[in-house]
């Protein structure tokens, strides 16, 4: 069941498309669909059982992830469905697999960050996570 009417969601869809900025965390991605897919870049569908493990910083070059260390968390890997266009930031290894958890993406002339993390208080209670989240909320926001 949707939680945005559907002239709500096109709000949203107008607003980033218009050259502004969406910040999706953890279920953001949780069994959307459609439309919902193309603007944030992917979809979750499943995860295996929260667990400890290193968020491995994969491209430390952008705006977002830029001095963010590696860091270790109690949370969840979402096996994710993404587009091939997305730019990865961080990951985690799952089942001999690394599993995207933060990444950018266009949507128009807008910019979205998404990262899966963000089960429990205790991931935003890490360093890393703290620093990510702030630079990827100033970067959609315009201001990094």
């Amino acid at each position: 069941m949707p939680e945005l009417t559907p002239a709500q969601e096109e709000g949203v869809f107008d607003f980033v498309a218009g050259g502004k900025g969406l910040v999706g965390i953890h279920g953001t991605a949780w069994c959307i669909g459609g439309k919902a897919v193309a603007l944030l870049g992917g979809h979750a569908n499943w995860h295996p059982p929260g667990l400890t493990f290193t968020v491995s910083i994969a491209d430390s070059d952008h705006p977002v992830t830029h001095g963010v260390p590696d860091f270790d968390v109690e949370d969840e890997i979402y096996m994710s469905a993404w587009d091939p266009a997305i730019r990865i930031l961080a990951t985690a290894e799952w089942s001999g697999k690394q599993h995207p958890l933060a990444w950018v993406k266009p949507y128009g002339a807008g910019r979205v960050f998404y990262t899966a993390l963000g089960h429990g208080p205790g991931t935003f209670e890490r360093l890393g996570m703290q620093q990510m989240m702030v630079q990827g909320v100033r970067w959609a926001g315009g201001s990094l």
